[in-house]
């Protein structure tokens, strides 16, 4: 199948999970993700819908923890 926007070939298993265009023309936006710590033996991530508000709230745990 082609994408109807740009007419390249999607790949079978883009079809195969219901998607009618090439990643490239998606409007679909990027998760993200960010840490959570729970103490010595519980770290985790926490996925999100807002990838620009994860890279924001990653970056300021950075800083509290004296990375940058």
């Amino acid at each position: 199948m082609e994408c109807p926007k740009c007419k390249e070939e999607i790949p079978q298993e883009r079809i195969d999970l219901g998607y009618k265009t090439c990643v490239k023309c998606s409007t679909t936006e990027k998760y993200g993700y960010i840490y959570i710590s729970e103490g010595k033996s519980g770290d985790g991530i926490a996925i999100v819908k807002d990838a620009k508000l994860a890279e924001k709230i990653r970056r300021k745990q950075n800083r509290r923890h004296g990375q940058i």
